[in-house]
């Protein structure tokens, strides 16, 4: 049986490893040294290696035997697929969210918008956007529903912060008072249509703004090694 301390080890090199991706801190097709991260942790490889094959499972990277193991890339097909899901279930999560909402649920997103819009504009709060999104979806009361968001905004994170890292451009921030006062008030169709229009608008400039980049491999390179 794993034992308490080994499972917070292997969730403390999850986190390490999966938050340096998700910033661009470590980019695609570049390796991760299981040695160091053992290092950082003041732990053994094994904890680590059994973070890394999560991590595997989740697509961020990829374990190659005798080579090592490699961040992963995201195309411009993985985007199309996840706005594709997000256009499914963020505006039903909308939508229920505003029929179960309680005050202080709404006051803690209330919140997050606000510390999302102090972050710089050029370069928005990424982490806080994704807690909005999720905060939101999470009021919905389905787990797995709201695992599959999260799973969506770390995605969306991911080819975010490395478009950045890249030079391109960004999406401007954004206020979602909209979306947050029609899920105060109670209103269902409200809060489902600002969610589906405010993805449609996202969707539009990225998928715009990779077309005339011709981004139709994947962002670091051609071809998906997936």
């Amino acid at each position: 049986m794993m034992t308490s301390s080994k499972v917070s080890l292997v969730d403390r090199a999850y986190d390490l490893a999966k938050g340096r991706i998700l910033s661009a801190q470590l980019m695609p097709d570049s390796v991760i040294d299981e040695n160091a991260l053992a290092a950082e942790l003041g732990a053994s490889k094994t904890p680590v290696r059994q973070a890394l094959v999560r991590l595997s499972s989740e697509g961020f990277i990829r374990i190659l035997p005798q080579r090592g193991t490699l961040v992963n890339r995201i195309s411009a097909n993985d985007i199309r697929h996840v706005y594709l899901l997000r256009a499914l279930l963020e505006p039903a999560a909308s939508e229920i969210a505003a029929l179960k909402a309680t005050a202080a649920q709404i006051a803690y997103l209330e919140d997050l918008d606000e510390v999302f819009q102090r972050s710089d504009e050029n370069s928005p709060d990424l982490d806080t956007h994704s807690s909005i999104h999720v905060g939101i979806a999470a009021l919905a009361g389905i787990p797995k529903m709201t695992k599959i968001i999260a799973e969506l905004q770390d995605q969306m994170h991911w080819f975010l912060s490395v478009r950045a890292a890249e030079g391109g451009p960004m999406p401007p921030r954004h206020r979602h008072t909209e979306l947050i006062d029609a899920i105060k008030s109670g209103d269902p169709h409200r809060a489902r249509l600002i969610t589906e229009e405010s993805i449609a608008r996202s969707r539009a400039q990225i998928t715009s703004q990779m077309a005339q980049e011709q981004e139709y491999g994947l962002l670091t390179g051609k071809g998906d090694t997936r």
